[in-house]
């Protein structure tokens, strides 16, 4: 504990620590965390993140960024390389900006900036289709803003709700409550996979 925490953490730490003793299971219950005032409302802010992150566009950017960027004039797998190599850039970052600003600020924040990059996205993309269908010819400048978009949408999210809903999660919720969060993205996650194409 000495080595990870500073020293005036480490008996904090050591205190937040419970050791369950003859066996007993110490977490509450599922009931207890669905009902009880204590747990309820963490387990409803997780849950509500959890599917949030999945209702933010992410998995429709993963699985259909080629799609999405056909305009564009790339072919597809240089697209699939770019927004893969992004996603997994972005994540570094994050550590950094999670340290010098925190988990709130940077959730409020980055989300709003998730929420400008897809407007950026749909309007590019609109009046690209809309150019296309006047017949004026590719527009190179939305096909490039598009493109950018993305990328800016990929960037926030892997600063953001990415990464930093787990952290969080984990830290308001009890261990069934963060399997009912983890259960919650997982069907979101199929539900959009299934229902989107």
């Amino acid at each position: 504990m000495g080595k990870i925490y500073a020293p005036d953490q480490v008996q904090s730490r050591i205190d937040s620590i419970v050791v369950s003793t003859g066996g007993a299971d110490s977490s509450p219950s599922y009931s207890e965390t669905l009902t009880s005032p204590k747990y309820r409302s963490a387990t409803l802010i997780g849950c509500t993140l959890s599917m949030l992150q999945q209702l933010s566009g992410i998995n429709i950017v993963m699985f259909y960024s080629s799609n999405i960027m056909s305009s564009s004039g790339l072919p597809p797998n240089q697209i699939t390389a770019l927004v893969g190599f992004v996603n997994c850039v972005s994540v570094f970052p994050t550590i950094y900006l999670f340290a010098r600003f925190g988990r709130k600020v940077l959730l409020w924040t980055l989300s709003l900036a998730i929420a400008g990059s897809l407007i950026g996205l749909g309007v590019s993309l609109l009046i690209d289709a809309q150019s296309q269908i006047n017949g004026l010819g590719q527009v190179a400048i939305c096909q490039i803003l598009s493109v950018v978009f993305l990328l800016l949408f990929i960037m926030f999210f892997e600063f953001s709700l990415g990464p930093l809903l787990w952290v969080y999660l984990s830290e308001i919720m009890t261990e069934k409550g963060l399997s009912l969060g983890v259960g919650v993205n997982q069907i979101f996650t199929v539900l959009i996979a299934y229902f989107t194409n």
